[in-house]
């Protein structure tokens, strides 16, 4: 028979274990609500960046603004909201969920920076370095 100290001390081993458990999984879900808000938030603000790109002719028909310096024929449209979006050395990636029901990721590749803002334009308009905060809650 185990004497009470004995007793004891594995009662409190496992109180004191099921509090850390306890601890780490309520830090583990806080931590991903505030992931996931900051990442809406990034997200929300490249949609509103990316809604103000596209204009229309006078016959209704997307067009890109005037802004744009490659030819019309070297752009994609995608009618959707953005789910993803990263910027790091060399690549700038948004992955969009369109409006037709397929997802499609668009990589644009910027070697030797990590500041692709001069292929990019917000509200039609070319991005300026002070751009990033409306799109990024912090850097990528």
């Amino acid at each position: 028979m185990k004497s009470l100290r004995a007793r004891l001390l594995i009662t409190l081993g496992s109180l004191l274990l099921l509090a850390v458990v306890v601890a780490l999984g309520a830090l583990d879900y806080k931590f991903q609500q505030v992931s996931q808000s900051a990442r809406r938030e990034v997200l929300e603000a490249l949609n509103v960046a990316v809604l103000g790109v596209v204009d229309e002719d006078p016959e209704g028909r997307l067009r890109p603004p005037d802004a744009a310096a490659c030819p019309r024929d070297h752009l994609t449209s995608y009618d959707g909201r953005p789910l993803r979006y990263s910027r790091q050395p060399g690549r700038t990636r948004v992955t969009i969920r369109t409006d037709a029901d397929t997802t499609e990721t668009v990589l644009l590749r910027h070697a030797g920076t990590d500041d692709p803002s001069r292929w990019f334009l917000l509200a039609g308009q070319p991005f300026q370095p002070g751009d990033w905060a409306q799109i990024e809650s912090k850097p990528g």
